[in-house]
């Protein structure tokens, strides 16, 4: 289970848009925020500090909403090569596709009594949703790819 990266998503610091691309520049925009491409921004130019909450939302559709904040400036990695690391978090990724967090609470009501819904509406029983699960060494092996 997990994100595939099929979808818009964009980054919001202190006010500043940060998306894939332009050709979304007005769909992902809300307001006066200013607008910079992704591919344009390297972390260390942010100015993020452990007072910077990081905004990431994902699938505009779903509006997978997440609040990331910077605990540790003085983060030591594990390898040379890493540059970034969680060190906690909370509960498992939902699936692609779900209906956002509605959707998501109905897959859990699903799979806890399958009886009382259509099979059409069962999520794959072969494939069992954890809500709590958090697997951190999956996530930093992750993100020592980036």
């Amino acid at each position: 289970m997990g994100w595939e990266n099929c979808h818009l998503f964009s980054f919001d610091i202190r006010g500043d848009t940060y998306d894939i691309g332009d050709d979304y520049k007005n769909f992902l925009l809300t307001g006066n925020e200013r607008y910079t491409p992704l591919s344009t921004i390297k972390l260390n130019v942010l100015r993020i500090s452990t007072r910077t909450r990081i905004r990431y939302l994902y699938d505009m559709g779903d509006c997978w909403l997440h609040v990331i904040k910077l605990l540790d400036r003085n983060y030591v990695p594990e390898t040379p090569k890493q540059k970034c690391g969680c060190i906690a978090g909370k509960g498992a990724c939902p699936p692609e596709e779900c209906g956002g967090a509605s959707g998501y609470d109905q897959l859990l009501e699903i799979q806890a009594d399958p009886a009382h819904y259509d099979p059409e509406e069962r999520w794959d029983e072969d494939d069992p949703i954890d809500p709590e699960a958090f697997d951190i060494e999956l996530i930093n092996s992750r993100l020592s790819s980036l």
